[in-house]
């Protein structure tokens, strides 16, 4: 029967370099159907048509479009069976949902001779054919439609569609970023969207990994947190390496496998960390990587991998808390003033030594020390919690958490946290004997994540520190956790 092509689209250039189809249903070379097509270099538009499924068939306008590049207009290309008449038709744009009246005919009546159009089996396509490898519209495509009825008209102007409407994919009426959605005909089709730049046509931002299910790291160690003025970005597969530094935005799209990143606002920003790798010897000395914030939270990590001998504890700095078993670990706490530079520890036997700082900006007040736990564990084991028992209870909200997993020998890769923790690389990128993870907690609960690691080991430690935010009339709390107390 009869067929009315018609889409919505602002091409690049109206005069393409190679032929562009804005929707049909056909292969390169078999199964072929029908399209709409703008002519390379020419600017005419083209209906192409087959009536086995073999040969192609194609009629061109008389004239071309005489389109501005990159203005949106509709086109139109309406196929009568009867005697093989085919009608071109244009309209502006600006039209969302134009009527018939609204479309004007392109040059003069064409003909292809053809009395029936071959019913390919290959699904319908928008701004492509063969499965998005021919003929790509450069361009934007806002709307397509199919009719299985011609186009009527009188003096060039058409006056009513004929038959139904068997495909209506309007794009910018589909959830920002989604992939996939339902067009609005009766067939009720599900469109897919494919390839990353079609993807992005409605306006998105993607950042996602090159792997499917495989995890890009996304590091910003200084200079406060990763702020966007785009709100829109759609991302998968991203783990950002410190917690707390990357806001996407409340429009941005959650797809699916990422870590480390916010898509609703924090109360706490990770401001800079650094980490040193392991050393043998007896002391080392970590450097912040730029000048600290006055009133900010510093947060000192220490490792030794056995018994120190007599040592020295940083000069400033208080202890939070502090374990002495096989592996000795400590988290030291202190108010930013603004000169810090480094930190230094040291001891009389030589170890193998890992140390981290990191610093905290969003408390209203000043932060101070709440509760803390512990945990360690003798047997050889590939996971530990926060707390023997139960975990402590912050005593104010919003907190943020924090927990580190040492032993003297490397943990390797992370399998998982609990509780909703995120892993903090920093550490983990430093060296693998030592794991963090961040949460910041807006209720006032028990409080414990599990780490859990790929090699068994003992003489394996964890700890947690709560840091308060204390101001008038509003305390809240910072919690740390540090495995390996």
């Amino acid at each position: 029967g009869d067929i009315t092509l018609l889409g919505r689209v602002a091409m690049d250039s109206w005069t393409p370099a190679t032929n562009m189809t804005v929707v049909g249903k056909s292969n390169s070379s078999s199964n072929l159907s029908y399209q709409l097509v703008v002519n390379s270099s020419t600017g005419k538009l083209l209906f192409v048509a087959s009536t086995n499924g073999t040969v192609n068939v194609t009629t061109t306008s008389s004239v071309a479009t005489g389109f501005t590049n990159g203005t949106t207009n509709w086109v139109l290309a309406s196929w009568r069976a009867s005697d093989g008449r085919v009608q071109f038709f244009t309209a502006s744009g600006s039209i969302a949902n134009p009527a018939a009246s609204d479309f004007t005919q392109l040059g003069t009546d064409q003909n292809n001779g053809l009395s029936s159009i071959f019913d390919s089996t290959i699904g319908v396509e928008v701004g492509s054919i063969a499965s998005g490898s021919v003929n790509m519209l450069a361009g934007k495509i806002y709307r397509a439609k199919i009719y299985n009825g011609m186009l009527a008209s009188t003096a060039s102007v058409g006056t009513s569609f004929g038959g139904s409407v068997q495909f209506d994919a309007d794009f910018t009426t589909k959830t920002f970023g989604a992939n996939t959605f339902t067009e609005s005909s009766s067939n009720a089709a599900t469109v897919t969207i494919t390839g990353a730049t079609a993807q992005a046509g409605d306006g998105r931002l993607v950042i996602s990994s090159s792997g499917a299910g495989t995890l890009t790291s996304l590091s910003k160690p200084s200079g406060g947190p990763l702020t966007t003025t785009s709100d829109y970005l759609v991302i998968k597969d991203i783990a950002m390496v410190q917690p707390l530094s990357f806001f996407a935005g409340a429009n941005s799209v959650n797809v699916s496998g990422n870590s480390g990143i916010y898509f609703t606002d924090s109360t706490y920003k990770h401001v800079q960390s650094t980490a040193l790798a392991n050393v043998v010897g007896t002391s080392t000395t970590v450097t912040f990587p730029t000048a600290t914030t006055s009133g900010n939270l510093l947060i000192a990590y220490f490792v030794s991998s056995n018994s120190q001998g007599t040592y020295t504890p940083p000069s400033g700095w208080t202890l939070a808390k502090s374990s002495t078993s096989t592996v000795v670990t400590y988290i030291y706490y202190k108010i930013a003033d603004g000169t810090e530079t480094s930190v230094a520890f040291s001891q009389t036997t030589s170890r193998t030594l890992s140390a981290a700082l990191v610093e905290y900006a969003g408390f209203s007040g000043t932060p101070t020390l709440d509760v803390t736990d512990s945990n360690g564990s003798g047997s050889s084991i590939t996971s530990l919690s926060t707390t023997a028992t139960t975990g402590p209870t912050n005593s104010a909200q919003p907190a943020l958490a924090l927990a580190m997993v040492a032993n003297a020998s490397t943990l390797a890769a992370t399998v998982s946290l609990t509780n909703s923790f995120i892993e903090d690389r920093t550490l983990t990128n430093a060296s693998s004997a030592y794991k963090g993870a961040v949460k910041e907690l807006t209720t006032t609960a028990a409080v414990d994540t599990t780490f859990t690691w790929t090699t068994s080991r003992a003489g394996t430690a964890v700890g947690l520190v709560v840091f308060k935010d204390v101001s008038a009339g509003n305390p809240g709390s910072f919690l740390l956790f540090f495995n390996g107390f």
